[in-house]
Order: C-alpha cells, then structure tokens, then sequence
C-alpha cells in the first residue's frame, strides 16, 4: 500500500515526496504536535516511522536540500510549517515552538515557556 501523507486534510499533488518521521524521540514529538496528530506519539517513533509520512508540501525550501544522488532531503532538525492545519505560519505560539526547538531548549520550553524566552533573550 503507498504511502499518504498522515496531515489531516493533505490534498499533496501526484508525485510529491513524503518524509519519513525523525528517529530523534524530541523532534519526533515536536512534528507529531506541530502537524496536529498528538495522537502519533503513543504508538512510538519505530511505529511511526514504518508507517506514516509528511509529504514536501508541509516544509519551507529553507528545511530542504539536494543530495548527491539528486534526491531530496530535509535538514537536520527540520520542522514542517508549510500548509498545516488550523496553524497560521506566523503565530506567536508556533514560533515560539520554533524558536525554543532551534536553540535546544526544549525542556525549559515546554515547562515555562515565558522564562525560556527572557532567558534567551537575557543572552544577547
């Protein structure tokens, strides 16, 4: 059976590639609450993985790359924010979901969201 993207009401076009969910148990979480599918995480990362996909419709050209065998990847540590639903891109709470992934600080941002950002900011 193909492959279909697991994003609630995904309309992708023929022939768009779809990416296997990261190994990585925190990112991993983070699509699985980002693309509205919470429900993902209790079936495990392995699960998932073996049997769902996002489809390049969901990642901005930023997330992506071309490998030497001419094949499309996500970077490392990519999140999808493209297309999602009931997520408007621009969103205090999805960028605050983004910039507490991007700085590795996810546990303090998941406990205190507020106190994650006065630290980062204190920083610089």
């Amino acid at each position: 059976m193909p492959f279909q993207c697991c994003v609630r009401s995904c309309k992708k076009p023929n022939n768009t590639i779809l990416h296997s969910f990261p190994k990585d148990e925190e990112l991993f979480k983070v699509w699985c609450s980002t693309i509205g599918r919470d429900d993902l995480t209790e079936k495990g990362v392995q699960w998932i993985r073996r049997n769902y996909r996002v489809c390049d419709i969901h990642f901005d050209e930023n997330s992506k790359f071309v490998s030497c065998h001419n094949r499309a990847n996500l970077k490392v540590g990519s999140i999808p924010n493209l297309q999602l639903p009931g997520v408007k891109n621009n969103s205090s709470q999805f960028l605050m979901k983004m910039h507490c992934y991007s700085h590795q600080m996810k546990h303090l941002c998941l406990k205190q969201p507020h106190k994650a950002l006065s630290a980062q900011e204190n920083r610089y």
